[in-house]
């Protein structure tokens, strides 16, 4: 299945949350970084990275580039428990900035070719894996 050719999912019935624009230059990063992960032309800051077609790979990619732009260690569980822009920011101090962040938040050519290798196994791969990176060996969220 080429599931970047699928269309974006749709909440079912359920009306669409009105934009709103990241506020500091945080919640602009960290923006910018989703927008690129996710292939989307902009996020609010309210926005749910699982809503607007995120899923555990893309959330290990989403983790490792704020990691690359702020210098910050970001839990990958953070994006789980703090699935919105406004949410993840107040993890991250403020005015935090990198020397990664003044050159954008674009991962290197060796990451990207490793995270499409993981876009490309099956959803039975998927979750072994994530069986074997969980601590009491459930499958991860």
């Amino acid at each position: 299945v080429d599931r970047r050719a699928l269309p974006a999912p749709e909440a079912a019935g359920a009306p669409a949350e009105a934009y709103v624009a990241p506020r500091t230059e945080t919640e602009l990063r960290l923006a910018e970084i989703w927008a690129a992960v996710l292939r989307v032309e902009r996020v609010g800051i309210g926005d749910d990275f699982f809503a607007l077609g995120g899923h555990s790979l893309l959330a290990m990619r989403l983790a490792s580039r704020v990691r690359q732009a702020f210098g910050a260690e970001l839990p990958l569980r953070a994006v789980f428990e703090r699935p919105t822009v406004g949410g993840m920011a107040a993890l991250l101090p403020a005015g935090m900035v990198s020397e990664a962040d003044a050159i954008g938040a674009a991962a290197p050519a060796l990451e990207d070719q490793l995270l499409e290798g993981l876009d490309a196994l099956s959803d039975a791969d998927v979750e072994r894996l994530l069986a074997e990176l969980s601590p009491d060996g459930s499958p991860a969220p």
